[in-house]
């Protein structure tokens, strides 16, 4: 009796009397007497007894511990009554333990879910045992309801209620464009900003037919995008994309599967049809917007994109696609999304349950933000949990963006958000980041997500919902996945379990006749396979489905250890399929490369791929492989003959120009992007390539290189290459006119300022920048320094070699200089530049004669017309003056008498090119006055006339790289002229064709 008293008094305890006890008077007496309310097993409910439903049972089965006291049931009169109590105790959350009062009691009469539980009897009548009852019953509130229990934690966690907040005209705009009959649709606007919510919204109002949604990404490629069109085309009525896709040994080229895909997207039947694709902008050169592989996905892609179609296409991407020819985006419609309004964030802050705050802070809030919504709310956040708006504001650093879609306040404020979750939250978001698209509640169960989760991590807004209150569904936003470990995302037991819940969902919808929603989850299923390594489970499709293959074999080719036998094997296993893919063409070329197969002939294998299935892709991973080799001939020829199989593709030309330029043939990297232009007349690129052709061409093509700098401006005022470039022109400008050198100077850093303003992490703008500063007398070295260094961590080029060594001769640490000097020589043979700052050392170490030398040889390897050629000739004339005069012989005195700067007899100066066939010979050393006379008329006549072999030397160490007549030992001379056309000959063969 005292646990069922100590029961009673936590209200865990139920007492139930049986109908007969109910219609004693004695026992109705006790019960009157008590605030007890016990539940009636009879077929009405007497006197201060209750009837019997879940909710008055709920006391004794919503909490561990509780009990069931039976006070003297009766199989026969109660069993109607019994049955339906086993019921409600089988459903409750808890078990509780049973106790009967009775002085006699038959538990057979009992239903069997009741005769399972742990049973104790009290031998007491039901007068005694409820007269031992305590008279006063603590009341307990009741047990909530299922909906009560799901506010209270909604409440509890604050989450958010699915608002949507504002863009009215922006949603009229994106339903005028879903009624009409225009093209595909581009939503484009900063990571966050809202684009989907837009969608979600516009199309809950329309009564269109919702293809599943699609999303570019690691693994989802052409295959399963051309699969998606022709199943959906085939579900209308056209089977035309859907017989030629299955039989994969058969497949068009990349161009004549387009125009197919677009005859069958413009089918009528399709009209009510919508499908929302993410990601596009993973698909966009993130300079010029421009679909940036030239492969059979972006063919399909682009002639979506320039067609109009039945099939309405909503496109959600940060970049708008460009295209470069006039009139081609006719049919192209692009709603552009920007941040709240201020008076829009009342709503949103309502929504997300922000206590109140005055009005007038939110225009200091909208400047923070620039009304971007994730940053507002995450703001709104930070308020609910501290408390105190002015606080925040007063930060200057706390999520204050620069504009718009300047995101990396946010992302930092994300950082640290997902920092400080536990480890049971962080991994649910982690499994549900496996989801590319929004899933429902019941699908996020599969990965283990409950409810209680849920909640917490959308009150933290780490977790997105869409903005409908009766199908809502849930997704992580790309801002905070990637701030999330990749080895907990990609758990290989949970995507296995999600394949196969996928599978079987597929499998369902097909019986059902849902066969695009099959084939979408059949498609997502196969690709968590592939990544789990789990391949050989994967659904069979009527389909080629090798997206995650192939990036599957592409992972293993970058292991650290390849495994080549695993790789070959999956290749082989994809080509069965798909024997005309071009992707397996190019890693069947890498895998043999890396594998060293002798045997190997890579030019059949491209003449091959080019055959079965040519797409402008294969011709430039040809030449990205030949460029690694360090074979730019070879690159060049397959660019050639790209451009000859596509004449119409402008960026094959603009690549082939490039390398034309780096091989000096000017005049047919000007031809051939003349030919680039014509085919893409609004293609900025193209213009600024050609302005660097024309710099390099020499002085007398400088005002064409003004005009298609420009022309190149106009088009894109934001391309930090062009902004590079005309750092370079205004520097070319400095050394034609020395009289503005320092005002063309500043334009020039200016403008290379500008180009890393748009672009900070291009080495090549880093480099110029750098450059500018040496070229300064007053130049910040320091700034210098830490470009030069960021650069070298990218790419280490000539340029960026060159320019370290003129760095350090700035700052006299000449240690490090000819090491510079010389692998900068080795990468580029023919870089004048190179001996120009190798006759900077020279003149810093006080060698004059030498410094002469090194500035000859840089003023003949200079094309004619190069404006440096000029400069190199100035500073031969004063270096001339300075040896006519013998100062330059006191110099080098000076030099050596300093310690460690002893010249050795046998030292020959770095880096001077001589002509095949020339020797230098020993001479035998004279007196001092034999040498200064000898030295007075070797500098009148090689100075003044500039036409002298070499610089005459000072004492024995100079006078060894000088010619003489005469010779003392024989023998020297030959093994001397043998080393130095052995030591020529090699030049030549690395000097570039």
């Amino acid at each position: 009796m005292k646990r069922v008293h100590a029961a009673i008094n936590e209200g865990r305890c139920v007492v139930a009397v049986g109908g007969r006890a109910l219609g004693n008077d004695l026992v109705l007496a006790e019960l009157r007497r008590r605030s007890l309310k016990p539940v009636a097993l009879g077929a009405g409910p007497v006197g201060p007894a209750i009837a019997l439903n879940a909710d008055n049972i709920a006391p004794a089965l919503s909490k561990q511990g509780g009990i069931l006291v039976l006070v003297e049931p009766d199989g026969a009169s109660d069993g109607r009554a019994l049955s339906e109590l086993a019921k409600l105790i089988k459903a409750g959350e808890h078990r509780p333990k049973l106790y009967v009062a009775a002085k006699a009691f038959n538990p057979f009469g009992l239903p069997m879910e009741m005769r399972l539980m742990k049973m104790e009897q009290l031998k007491l009548r039901a007068v005694d045992f409820l007269s031992q009852l305590p008279m006063d019953v603590p009341t307990h509130e009741a047990a909530d309801s299922k909906k009560e229990k799901r506010k209270k934690e909604a409440a509890q966690y604050q989450a958010p209620r699915p608002t949507f907040v504002g863009r009215e005209e922006e949603s009229a705009s994106l339903l005028e464009m879903l009624a009409g009959e225009g093209g595909p649709i581009v939503l484009t606007g900063a990571l966050g900003i809202g684009r989907r919510w837009l969608v979600e919204h516009c199309l809950a109002q329309t009564e269109l037919k919702r293809v599943p949604d699609f999303c570019f990404g690691r693994g989802t490629n052409v295959d399963a995008f051309a699969g998606m069109l022709a199943i959906l085309c085939k579900e209308a009525g056209d089977d035309s994309l859907h017989d030629v896709i299955r039989q994969a040994r058969k497949r068009p080229p990349a161009r004549q599967l387009a125009e197919l895909v677009v005859s069958a997207l413009q089918s009528e039947s399709l009209a009510n049809h919508v499908w929302v694709i993410d990601g596009l902008d993973s698909l966009l050169d993130r300079r010029d917007g421009s679909l940036y592989s030239d492969d059979a996905l972006a063919a399909l892609v682009r002639g979506i994109l320039l067609s109009k179609l039945a099939l309405k296409v909503v496109f959600i991407s940060t970049m708008v696609p460009m295209f470069y020819k006039e009139g081609q985006t006719e049919h192209l419609q692009v709603l552009r999304l920007e941040g709240l309004k201020g008076k829009e964030l009342h709503d949103l802050f309502q929504a997300w349950q922000i206590p109140e705050f005055p009005r007038d802070r939110f225009g200091p809030i909208v400047e923070r933000t620039f009304g971007h919504p994730m940053a507002s709310r995450y703001l709104g956040v930070a308020i609910r949990e501290e408390g105190d708006v002015d606080a925040l504001l007063k930060q200057p650093k706390f999520l204050k963006a620069k504009e718009a879609t300047d995101a990396e306040p946010l992302q930092r404020h994300i950082k640290r958000r997902v920092g400080e979750l536990d480890e049971g939250l962080r991994l649910a978001l982690s499994a549900t980041s496996l989801f590319r698209t929004p899933v429902s509640a019941q699908v996020l169960q599969l990965v283990g997500i409950k409810r209680v989760q849920r909640l917490m991590l959308l009150s933290q807004g780490l977790l997105e919902q869409t903005p409908l209150q009766d199908e809502r569904r849930y997704y992580v936003h790309p801002l905070v996945q990637k701030h999330l470990n990749p080895r907990e995302v990609l758990d290989f037991e949970k995507m296995k379990d999600l394949a196969t819940a996928y599978m079987d969902e597929s499998k369902s919808l097909k019986s059902k006749g849902d066969l695009t929603g099959s084939i979408a989850l059949a498609f997502e299923a196969n690709r968590w396979l592939s990544m789990s390594r789990n391949g050989r489970s994967r659904l069979m499709l009527p389909y080629p489905d090798n997206d995650a293959t192939i990036e599957n074999i592409r992972e293993i080719l970058r292991w650290k250890n390849p495994r080549f036998d695993i790789a070959r094997m999956r290749l082989k296993e994809a080509q069965k399929v798909d024997p005309r893919n071009p992707k397996l063409f190019q890693l069947e070329v890498e895998l043999s490369t890396q594998e060293g197969k002798k045997d190997f002939d890579a030019a059949s294998m491209w003449n091959r791929a080019i055959e079965e299935c040519a797409v402008p892709d294969l011709f430039h991973h040809q030449a990205t492989i030949a460029i690694r080799k360090n074979a730019r001939g070879k690159a060049v020829a397959a660019l050639e003959a790209g451009v000859q199989l596509f004449a119409d593709n402008a960026r094959l030309r603009r690549r082939l120009a490039s390398l034309q330029i780096s091989q000096n043939r000017l005049e047919d990297a000007r031809d051939t992007l003349k030919m680039a232009q014509e085919i893409e007349p609004m293609m900025p690129d193209a213009y600024s390539q050609l302005a660097e052709v024309y710099m390099r061409m020499g002085t007398e093509h400088l005002e064409d290189a003004t005009a298609s700098l420009e022309e190149a401006m106009r088009l894109d005022p934001e391309g930090s290459q062009h902004h590079a470039r005309q750092g370079e022109l205004h520097r070319i400008h400095a050394m034609l006119q020395p009289d503005q050198r320092d005002d063309l100077l500043q334009k020039a850093e200016d403008s290379y300022r500008e180009a890393l303003r748009i672009e900070p992490n291009h080495s090549r703008n880093q480099v110029g920048l750098a450059t500018i500063l040496l070229d300064k007398p007053a130049g910040d070295i320091e700034q210098a320094e830490w470009l030069l260094s960021k650069a070298g961590k990218r790419n280490e080029s000539a340029n960026s070699l060159i320019q370290k060594a003129r760095l350090l001769i700035r700052k006299e640490t000449l240690e490090e200089v000819e090491r510079l000097l010389d692998r900068a020589t080795k990468k580029e043979p023919s870089n004048h530049a190179a001996f120009a700052a190798r006759a900077e050392f020279w003149m810093a170490q006080g060698q004059i004669f030498r410094a002469f030398e090194a500035m000859k040889t840089a003023r003949e390897r200079s094309p004619k017309g190069c404006p440096e050629r000029n400069l190199y000739e100035t500073q031969m004339q004063q270096l001339g003056v300075l040896i006519e005069s013998g100062q330059a012989a006191e110099l080098l005195k000076v030099q050596e008498s300093e310690p460690g700067n002893a010249v050795s007899s046998d030292a020959e100066p770095t880096g001077v090119r001589r002509d095949p066939g020339t020797t230098t010979r020993l001479r035998k050393a004279k007196s001092d006055a034999e040498a200064d006379d000898e030295d007075s008329s070797s500098v009148e006549e090689g100075a003044v006339s500039d036409a002298a072999e070499s610089a005459p030397a000072a004492d024995d160490s100079v006078a060894e790289t000088a010619e003489a007549e005469e010779a003392e030992d024989a023998e020297a001379e030959d093994a001397e002229a043998e080393a130095e056309d052995a030591e020529s000959e090699e030049a030549d063969a690395e000097a570039p064709e």
